[in-house]
Parts: structure tokens; sequence; C-alpha cells
């Protein structure tokens, strides 16, 4: 067991390697893998986070959107809690460092909560996809079997093309891995588990069998005719891609009906797919929305006049932005396209200051001031900015997780690797929900008043602000 105080730390690749204990569990989840068994492993997995997961214990909610489960837990961890919470959840990209992403998972999962909308970039969009994908129900946990999936991913496979064509296909298509492996793999897994099709990926997401709880609407809400918010909520996965033939940002999922989530699409271009038609409508060429948004923090944001209902959760891969040498050019080429990657998800934080530039006029209204997240559903909220109260909106809803010097693009990665990953995911999430000695956990109730005082910051700047 690795919890033997009261606020572990994540652990560090480098150090634990060398230990026997470690070198011992190495040696024995190879000749497991070789054998094609993969769940003794994740069994492994389970019992070293056990503690963690045992520590995490919800005293109140941390969202309204609520539930009673409909399905039991398959996790050996543990049952599923009767009552789940619904959040909307953004992963960041990260290449193989993507693992930790579901010891994050795995930890919500069982502290009861379930995701209304899911997205990424890069790492982060194949792991919200695989997520959507393998569950059973909406609010079924599916974090054990995205373990086992990624324990028994083929990784050195996916770099493929022949040796000899590399230098070639660098020059005349811009890539040196024509990535087919890849696609065919993700196609299996979700072909396998009844998503091969959108039309299919689509259904794992219906919430219409959902039974959410419902509030005690007041008399103003009740009279208005007005469609409670539980009635109206939408299953969503998307995917941050970056379209180089037209030089945008794209968020691609597939076509909502505008009559009913009639929230304009002003941010970034969309690309909706027909799930009956199952074909692209037009030919664009995509690369990793990494190179453009490495955290699409921002793909489920609403102005913060907006009354919330349930939050954004977001799961970060690096650390905050730091000032960076650039007095040689190697340290040049790399600060260029370390901003070049992390510039939109910077510049939005930077648009949505409170009393900051783009707030003054017409904050929140459709078609003025600053836009709309692409994808924001009704009474949802994603963090706006990093000022004042807008900057502790974000620290609330955001917590980055240390991958332990393990690096993102190891294709070789030991499974000790992807230990350290995943339990250093648990260890943020369970530290992101309870709180450490320096930090509280995330409370619900504290973060509706910090929006309402937010609102009301930016309705008396728009009120004062020259027109």
């Amino acid at each position: 067991m690795l919890v033997d105080r009261p606020n572990p730390k994540p652990l560090n690749y480098a150090e634990i390697k060398r230990q026997k204990k470690f070198k011992d569990y190495e040696k024995k989840w190879r000749k497991l893998l070789k054998n094609g068994s993969t769940e003794a492993i994740v069994d492994d997995f389970l019992f070293e986070v056990g503690p963690l997961l045992d520590t995490i214990r919800l005293d109140s909610p941390v969202s309204d959107l609520r539930s009673e489960t409909t399905t039991h837990s398959s996790e050996k961890s543990g049952s599923t809690p009767k009552v789940l919470d619904w959040v909307d959840l953004v992963l960041a990209g990260g290449a193989l460092l993507g693992v930790a992403h579901v010891g994050y998972i795995f930890a919500l999962e069982h502290a009861g909560v379930r995701f209304r909308a899911i997205g990424g970039t890069s790492a982060g969009a194949l792991a919200a996809v695989l997520l959507a994908g393998l569950r059973t129900k909406p609010d079924a946990p599916a974090g054990r079997k995205l373990l086992d999936l990624l324990l028994g991913m083929p990784v050195p496979k996916f770099k493929d093309g022949k040796l000899l064509d590399r230098r070639v296909r660098v020059w005349l298509q811009g890539g040196i891995h024509p990535g087919d492996a890849l696609e065919d793999w993700v196609h299996e897994q979700l072909a396998a588990n009844g998503a091969g099709t959108l039309a299919g990926l689509k259904g794992k997401c219906d919430l219409s069998e959902i039974n959410f709880k419902q509030d005690v609407l007041d008399n103003d809400s009740a009279s208005s005719g007005v469609r409670p918010y539980w009635e109206s909520v939408e299953g969503l996965v998307v995917a941050v891609a970056a379209d180089v033939t037209s030089g945008i940002k794209a968020v691609l999922s597939w076509k909502r009906d505008r009559q009913a989530h009639p929230v304009p699409l002003t941010h970034s271009e969309l690309y909706w797919s027909d799930p009956d038609l199952e074909s692209p409508a037009r030919c664009v060429r995509f690369q990793d929305g990494g190179v453009l948004s490495r955290f699409p923090i921002n793909l489920f944001h609403v102005p913060p006049t907006t009354e919330v209902h349930w939050p954004t959760f977001g799961v970060g891969l690096s650390p905050p932005r730091q000032a960076k040498s650039t007095s040689g050019l190697g340290q040049l080429l790399y600060a260029s396209i370390s901003t070049a990657i992390r510039i939109q998800d910077i510049q939005f934080t930077a648009q949505n200051r409170v009393g900051g530039q783009g707030q003054g006029r017409g904050c929140g209204e459709a078609g003025r001031g600053e836009p709309q997240g692409p994808l924001a559903p009704p009474r949802s909220i994603a963090h706006t900015g990093p000022s004042s109260l807008a900057m502790q909106e974000y620290e609330m809803l955001t917590k980055t997780v240390d991958v332990g010097q393990v690096c993102a693009l190891d294709f070789k990665m030991s499974i000790l690797g992807k230990f350290v990953l995943f339990y250093n995911g648990v260890l943020a999430a369970r530290d992101f929900l309870m709180g450490t000695t320096e930090k509280k956990g995330f409370q619900w109730e504290k973060f509706k008043i910090l929006r309402r005082e937010r609102s009301a910051v930016v309705l008396n700047t728009t009120s004062i602000t020259p027109t």
C-alpha cells in the first residue's frame, strides 16, 4: 500500500522504478501482459489506489443536476452511489500522458460523478471519445474498462509506415506516421462496444432515459412557462482538431437540434456530421488539435451572468504558464511553438477577466460582447479568466495532474510508467474533491455564491460603461 499518511504525494517515476517493490511489479505485469491478462494488472492498480478511493466521501452535492442510478457498478473497488452528480468534463492534451485522465475519471466515477458532456483535445479527445463509447449507459461507470483497454493498447504499432518512406512522407504529406494504425484501433474498440458509427456514439450519450431529480421551482420560474433545466439536458462528446485547410480550430461532434439548443455558435467554426450519412460535409485536412488548443476548457463556457446548475471540471496535464528563456535559437523556437500551442486558451482567459477588455458592453448577449463557448448548454459554466473572482472560479474548477516525470512521447512506456500516471490521476481527483492541508476541496454551494458575486460585478460594469 502506498497511502500511509494523511496527504500522500504524487509518485515520481524516476524514483520508484529503482525500488524493489516496483521492480517486482514490473516483471509480474510484463508476464501478465504477454499472456493477455490485463485484468490482473488492473486489479493490482486498483489495490494500490484503494486507500485513496476509500478517502473519497462526498458530504454534499457537487452539482444541482442529479439522478438516481439506473445501473449497478462493475467496479471492484466499491458499489455505485445511489445518487449521481452530473458535470461537464474537459480533458487536456498530452500525448501518452493521457493515461492520467483514466485515473482522474475513475476516481470521479467512484465518487458518484457522471458526465453530461465530455470534450478534449489530442489525448484528451481520445479519452473523451473512448469514455463515451465504452459506457453501457450514460450513467454507468466505464473507468475500469477504459483502464483495461489502455493497458493493452499496442502503442509501438502506432508508429506505422515504412522506415524508408518516412522522410518522403514528411515532405509530401506533412507527417512521419500516417496514423492508420491508431485510427483502426480506436474504431475497433468503439465498434466492439456498439459505438462504431457516429449514430452509435450519439446513442451512448442519450440522456432521455435518465431520471434527473427535480428541484422546487420558485413562483416566477413556475409561472414563466420556461422548461425546467433538467428537462432539456443534452448529452455530448466533442473533440477539438486543427483544420489546417481553412486555418481555424474545429470542434467535432454530431448535428445538434438548433431549436432545442439555440446557443449561438460564434466562438469557432463547427463541423457537424449527420449520423445517418456517416460522411464529412467537405474535404479538409485535420491535424492534432493540440497545435491550437492544449486545454480547451472554454468548450462548454457560458457568460457569468447565466445561472449555473452544474459545473465544468477541467483536468490539465502540464504546469501553469511560466516565463521562458529566449536567449538562444533553440530556446526561442521552443518558446514560440509553446506560445502558438497555448495562445487560444490564454486568450480566452484574458478576454473574460472581470472588468477586463471585452467585458464592458453586452456581456452575455447573443452576438454581442465576448463570444459564448461553441457548445455551451443552457446553465452550464466553465472557467472565465485569471482575474480576481474569475481566477478563483478557474482554480475551483480545474486540477493539474502531476505526471511524475513520465515522458509524453515514450512509445515504449513501461507498465510502471502507466501506473504512475494512473495513480497520480486518482490522487489529483481525490485532492480536488476532498481537499488537502493547503487547499479545500471543491464546494458547489461556495462556487455558486462566487458566480453570483461575479455576475453582480459584470452587470455593474455593464451598467456604467458608456455606449
